[in-house]
């Protein structure tokens, strides 16, 4: 009997112990599932976060090369209204140039009218009176021309903007 009893005791021991040993193989594998996991979430995240930066990034490029084009096209734009207002000027200093010369031309033929007498100075009167008008007509296509061309090129870029 006691025989019997000691086998069965012993049955029951390893029983036991080989529940005791498979829990605490089911926890370790439990913990190293868990920690497997936990693992790939953090590398998943990782990846998300990289690739949120990696996008930001590309918004903020693309941010600044559009507000680069956007102060380039605002320099063309005030260079080219410097330009024409240069040209304009340049075009006014040179008329009032030609009007001082034409008036000294005209002082000179006055003079010489009154030494050649009346029918000389008319004559010369009416040839300058003809170079002014020439050069006044002149002046006004050549502002007129300016001031077109201007607007053409403001049409353009602003068509090209849009």
């Amino acid at each position: 009997g006691d025989q019997v009893a000691d086998q069965m005791a012993d049955k029951f021991h390893r029983k036991l112990c080989m529940a005791l040993l498979s829990r605490c193989v089911n926890a370790w594998f439990m913990f190293l599932m868990a920690e497997k996991a936990a693992k790939g979430q953090k590398e998943a995240e990782a990846k998300h976060q990289k690739e949120l930066s990696l996008q930001q990034q590309q918004r903020e490029k693309n941010a600044m090369l559009t507000a680069e084009n956007h102060h380039k096209a605002l320099c063309q734009k005030l260079l080219l209204r410097c330009l024409a207002a240069w040209h304009y000027d340049l075009a006014q200093f040179r008329a009032k140039q030609k009007d001082k010369e034409h008036h000294r031309q005209l002082e000179d033929l006055k003079q010489r009218a009154r030494k050649k007498g009346d029918e000389t100075a008319v004559r010369m009167a009416h040839s300058f009176r003809k170079q002014h008008d020439e050069a006044v007509l002149q002046k006004v296509l050549s502002v007129w021309h300016m001031w077109f061309s201007t607007l053409l090129l403001e049409r353009r870029q602003r068509d090209a903007a849009i």
